[in-house]
């Protein structure tokens, strides 16, 4: 289970990374800030024990705030906690952050701007994370976890080609076997 971060600051408040600022940035560029107020963002806070943080950051945010908004669709408030959310998961959970992200991005298609995806890719590998991008996904990954899958891919085709060779020298070894009967 994920922590609520310790309020040992003296104003209650992340100082958020110019990285993450600009991370977010896109983020809200592309319109995720609709999605952050929808049950499905709960559903996903909750599969991956990130809501109670989130509405660590949400009620801070709202304490804050002058003036209470009770508008249907308000996105104010999740605009405001977005920064703070990111910057306490980067934190305290940097290899969790690509898969939250990639996670969130996905379950977000219908109300995002895909066209910001390269922004995104490149802020994700300002942070030091690599991404995927194809036409309507994104797949934002540790480096590491990057540097695994390719050696997967190249021992699954070595593989491969050690299985042919092995299949074309069987065949040779019969036909040469029935030829000396």
């Amino acid at each position: 289970m994920r922590n609520i971060p310790s309020a040992n600051r003296r104003d209650n408040r992340l100082s958020i990374d110019i990285q993450i600022q600009r991370l977010v940035a896109t983020l809200l560029k592309m319109n995720l800030q609709k999605y952050l107020i929808t049950k499905d963002f709960t559903y996903l806070g909750m599969e991956t024990s990130t809501h109670r943080i989130w509405e660590y950051f949400e009620d801070q945010v709202r304490s804050e705030s002058n003036v209470a908004m009770l508008i249907p669709g308000y996105t104010g408030y999740a605009e405001k906690a977005l920064p703070r959310f990111v910057q306490c998961l980067y934190n305290e959970e940097k290899k969790f952050l690509p898969y939250f992200l990639t996670e969130l991005i996905e379950r977000s298609k219908k109300y995002i701007n895909k066209s910001y995806f390269e922004e995104l890719a490149q802020r994700c590998e300002d942070l030091g994370y690599s991404s995927k991008i194809s036409r309507s996904k994104i797949i934002i990954q540790n480096k590491n976890q990057e540097e695994k899958e390719d050696k997967e891919k190249i021992d699954k085709n070595l593989i491969e080609e050690l299985d042919e060779i092995t299949t074309a020298i069987s065949k040779i070894f019969f036909i040469h076997s029935c030829q000396k009967t």
